[in-house]
């Protein structure tokens, strides 16, 4: 907005015209809102209107958790490898995602707990556990168990014996260097 007013005004400083675009970009019509700023603060008295808009926005951030956010105990879960390996973050962080192109760790968990939000709008939290050893994934020292949200985790009908590599070479094909920050899992 401030090239496109500068450029029509043939100026070069942009401070006298901030007002102009300001009101400009109050005026727009924000489809979220579904309406413009300016409208939603003046056109109602009494912030009805404010309300509504916040209320409908709630609502649908509410469907959107209910409908992902819905695991159970002793659900078999994948895990993303991003939140095991801290290499693996930094190549997400550095878009570095070309290099990775497996996204979930070739083994099954299991959900041993599951926290339930308190809060409205916020997630549940998953305590997963290694079906095999028994192990809850945790932080390396401190140990601490780590909690897991919908995002982290996907549910599966999958065993072990379906995945034809294991973590080993998963680990390998997607250039991780382990840490000693990585999670605690077997």
């Amino acid at each position: 907005m401030i090239n496109t007013a500068l450029t029509v005004r043939n100026s070069k400083t942009y401070i006298d015209i901030l007002d102009e675009i300001e009101k400009a970009k109050n005026a727009t019509y924000n489809k979220n809102l579904k309406c413009s700023p300016r409208d939603l603060y003046t056109e109602k008295p009494n912030n009805e209107f404010v309300d509504e808009v916040t209320e409908r926005n709630e609502k649908k951030k509410m469907k959107k958790y209910k409908e992902s956010d819905n695991f159970e105990v002793n659900d078999k879960v994948l895990v993303r490898m991003s939140c095991i390996f801290s290499d693996m973050r930094r190549m997400i962080k550095q878009k570095e995602t070309k290099k990775c192109p497996i996204i979930f760790m070739p083994q099954i968990f299991t959900i041993l707990r599951v926290i339930k939000s308190r809060k409205p709008n916020t997630r549940n939290k998953y305590v997963l556990q290694n079906p095999d050893t028994g192990t809850v994934i945790s932080t390396p020292v401190p140990t601490k168990t780590r909690y897991f949200t919908a995002n982290d985790i996907i549910k599966t009908d999958l065993t072990d014996d379906d995945f034809d590599i294991n973590i080993n070479e998963a680990i390998d094909l997607n250039h991780i260097e382990r840490t000693r920050n990585d999670l605690i899992y077997e």
